[in-house]
């Protein structure tokens, strides 16, 4: 699979009201972003604020109760294995 991107022309990563709960705890709460290619985003806040859920949820890694993910055009819940095929991850 070959991807093509325009800067400019397309996100690179969109989230658009993405929710995650671990039983009664809201873990993502309704998240939006639009980060278009070749901008540099960073995600801040205290432990327990959702940042590492955030990133594993448009990494396909796990899967947001509700909304919606894509990285470079690829639906992260529909097709996570393309998702791992163009991006790379290194925790911590």
């Amino acid at each position: 699979m070959a991807i093509t991107m325009t800067a400019g022309s397309e996100s690179a990563v969109k989230l658009t009201n993405v929710v995650k709960w671990y039983s009664d705890i809201t873990a993502v709460d309704n998240v939006s972003l639009d980060v278009k290619h070749g901008e540099i985003f960073g995600l801040l806040g205290p432990n327990g604020s959702g940042k590492s859920t955030t990133l594993k949820i448009i990494l396909g890694l796990i899967k947001a109760d509700s909304g919606s993910t894509e990285v470079l055009g690829i639906d992260a819940e529909n097709n996570p294995i393309a998702v791992k095929q163009q991006v790379g991850y290194v925790p911590e």
